[in-house]
């Protein structure tokens, strides 16, 4: 080891007479293992929201808002009763979601009211529910996302 840093490379020197010919052996290039780089920032990246900003939410997943003044949960999903994509229906359906805020569970739906629902100072609105139905198509839970805005009331 020199100052530090590993031998990368043996070589052979070439002769300097040239007057016979002469076998050389090739050079040998000893490189070092490859290794993942370790990221410095974590994978689950924590980024809190502003208030009036739309944001995704997975089934299961939580935000934290305000400096952790305030946490939102999407928990579940209690009803999807939206009409599916290539049916022909008599009204729209309306999709059903519970969520925790800050320890208070509250029902948000996309057609129906609640649409929205004050819990201490925010105003919390469900601005959409993915998956959409489609017809013959079955989702699990933890396929639906929510999104929703949350504002002081």
């Amino acid at each position: 080891m020199i100052n530090g840093c590993a031998r990368l490379a043996t070589a052979t020197p070439i002769p300097t007479d040239t007057s016979a010919p002469t076998d050389v052996p090739a050079t040998t290039i000893v490189l070092p293992p490859t290794t993942t780089p370790t990221p410095i920032i974590s994978r689950e990246q924590v980024i809190e929201p502003k208030l009036g900003d739309e944001f995704w939410l997975k089934m299961g997943e939580s935000v934290t808002l305000q400096k952790g003044g305030l946490t939102i949960q999407f928990k579940s999903l209690a009803g999807d009763s939206r009409c599916p994509e290539g049916v022909l229906c008599v009204w729209m359906g309306n999709a059903e979601v519970i969520l925790e805020v800050s320890k208070n569970e509250i029902r948000l739906n996309t057609l129906l009211d609640p649409k929205e629902e004050v819990v201490g100072d925010y105003n919390i609105q469900l601005r959409d529910v993915t998956p959409y139905p489609k017809a013959g198509v079955e989702h699990t839970p933890e396929n639906y996302s929510i999104k929703i805005v949350v504002s002081k009331k």
